[in-house]
């Protein structure tokens, strides 16, 4: 990794950690034109689907955005979504009781949460970084993706999640791979529902790039219409603490260095100190004896040179 990645990995870890990454993401989970973008995107590929998979018009469901959710409550840290289901189903029934086969109406609604944590891509942050730490040997950390894409894969697996409760008959309607119900020896209970909720996904990925109301919301989410103040709130939070962290991180080095400084002048002074009492007086008179000779010799040598 070049130290401009590594650079920003770390400005991110910064801006994130310590649960402050909910702290920049509140304004906009709170925001009312955000919400209202992504109702309008989740109900238009619902709507498309739908379409695309020719159900009845008697299937009279609506489908809403109930909101950001910072997913502490759930078990599962990194659960990016959840769709909910208050789906009706009623038939026509004959005197004696008998439902009439083919008379079903289907009513009621779905509603989909995401995790505030893909807020943090509208803020230029595609990773939520934890675990952030600076060795000899170099960083480590661990990243969870939040990206723009991330967002649109999880509003695929939550829809897919949806039309199965949608058009599946049996009391268990719903299960995926990642949460599905699983056996004591951790295998999915429902293999056939979540291998169908797998292929779901797929289609309704596949299907929601290629609408023109895609590329239409994905140049919204990149840019800073109707969210501007708080996007330019978020960006100086996030600035204040990346210019906070690096000058503490820089007094921290030069208190670490005058320490160590400070340190070596006092263990050297330490170790002068627990020499004998002799050494000084006997170094002293040694070197008075040293002088004495040099000079010695060098008048000697003047001497006989002057003489010749």
């Amino acid at each position: 990794m070049n130290n401009q990645n590594s650079t920003q990995i770390k400005s991110w870890y910064e801006a994130q950690k310590n649960g402050q990454w909910k702290t920049l993401t509140n304004p906009l989970s709170k925001n009312s034109i955000l919400h209202s973008q992504l109702n309008n995107f989740l109900k238009t590929i619902y709507q498309k689907f739908r379409q695309q998979k020719n159900l009845p018009r008697d299937f009279k469901s609506t489908i809403e955005f109930k909101g950001f959710q910072g997913w502490q409550d759930f078990p599962i840290s990194t659960k990016m979504g959840h769709c909910d289901s208050q789906l009706k189903t009623t038939w026509k029934e004959i005197p004696n009781g008998q439902k009439v086969e083919g008379s079903e109406t289907y009513s009621g609604s779905l509603s989909i949460m995401l995790s505030q944590k893909l807020l943090l891509s509208k803020l230029g942050m595609p990773e939520l970084i934890s675990d952030y730490q600076e060795n000899s040997q170099g960083i480590n950390w661990k990243s969870l993706p939040v990206s723009f894409y991330e967002l649109i894969g999880t509003i695929a697996h939550e829809i897919a999640h949806a039309y199965q409760f949608l058009v599946n008959e049996d009391e268990v309607k719903s299960q995926c791979e990642s949460t599905g119900d699983r056996d004591s020896q951790g295998k999915l209970k429902y293999p056939q529902l979540a291998s169908e909720h797998t292929a779901l996904t797929r289609e309704i990925q596949t299907m929601t790039v290629k609408l023109p109301e895609y590329q239409k919301f994905k140049n919204w989410w990149e840019g800073k219409e109707g969210v501007e103040n708080l996007l330019e709130d978020a960006s100086q939070k996030v600035q204040k603490t990346i210019v906070l962290t690096t000058k503490v991180a820089k007094e921290t080095n030069q208190t670490s260095t005058t320490q160590k400084s400070e340190l070596t002048v006092e263990k050297a002074g330490k170790e002068m100190s627990d020499w004998p009492a002799w050494v000084f007086p006997v170094g002293i008179i040694g070197g008075i004896f040293l002088l004495g000779g040099i000079y010695w010799i060098f008048k000697k040598t003047n001497y006989g040179k002057a003489k010749n």
